[in-house]
């Protein structure tokens, strides 16, 4: 822009950068999409203390999260008739504190659980490539489509006030530009779309990679697992007996799969 603020041109009429653009068009727009997903992501960090399983594992009785717990291990009978041997050990435990009255909290051994729920995520999803949506940004020439017709209307006062070359070549500059708003108007805006891509790892490759318990269970809530815990047939049943195990169907490639053959049978 000159001193009495008239903008420098080039033949075309478009505005003289000082400096080549850095990034094109299409990269901007991707950046901008990446940038407003950042700004809307869960605020604050991820807890640390979290257990392995929270979020995932569910009392069966009152559907609330259990928790980790500690209880002091006895033997020679149930309950308070047992003697404490000093050793303690680790279990998932509802509060109970949504319970009918009478009805005790639920609890389990974490050791069991964990082993559970790792036999039975690989055994659904292990051997399934992951997936992953990618978000596309769109494109959106509003901005650009203001500023050239405000070149053009610059343009076409400039051109009335000149004669001989200096018209034709603002003349020139005004034809560049008003081709340019005519194609761009003609190009319709598109919105970012989001697009799933197939990764080459599996679920399996990358829970053996996780490397801490909160890396797994960030894969468990992206697989949609859930784990409900119910009260006890019988007396000191395996874990497995008082397990559920559920994966989102939204996510679920084996019931996808089954589904697929079902239907190519039908045909």
């Amino acid at each position: 822009v000159k001193k009495d603020g008239t903008v420098v041109r080039d033949a075309e009429g478009a505005p003289i950068l000082q400096g080549e653009p850095l990034i094109d068009d299409d990269t901007w727009y991707t950046l901008q999409e990446a940038l407003k997903a950042l700004a809307t992501g869960p605020k604050g960090p991820r807890r640390k203390d979290g257990h392995p399983l929270l979020g995932i594992l569910v009392c069966g009785v009152c559907d609330q999260n259990m928790y980790v717990s500690w209880y002091s291990e006895r033997k020679g009978g149930r309950g308070q008739k047992g003697k404490r041997t000093g050793v303690k050990k680790e279990i998932f435990r509802c509060n109970g504190k949504a319970h009918a009255k009478g009805v005790p909290a639920l609890s389990i051994g974490c050791k069991d659980v964990l082993a559970y729920v790792e036999e039975q995520f690989l055994a659904h999803m292990g051997p399934f490539r992951r997936t992953q949506v990618v978000r596309v940004g769109g494109v959106d020439h509003r901005a650009e489509i203001a500023d050239l017709t405000a070149d053009v209307e610059e343009l076409s006062t400039r051109l009335g006030q000149l004669r001989g070359p200096a018209a034709d070549a603002v003349m020139t500059q005004l034809q560049a530009r008003s081709d340019r708003l005519e194609a761009l108007q003609a190009e319709p805006v598109r919105p970012p779309r989001e697009e799933v891509v197939t990764m080459d790892n599996t679920w399996a490759d990358d829970w053996t990679a996780a490397d801490d318990a909160q890396a797994r269970r960030r894969m468990l809530e992206e697989a949609g697992v859930r784990v409900t815990v119910h009260p006890p047939a019988r007396w000191r049943p395996p874990a497995s007996e008082r397990l559920t195990f559920e994966v989102g169907t939204h996510v679920d490639p084996e019931q996808d799969a089954l589904e697929d053959i079902r239907h190519q049978e039908s045909l």
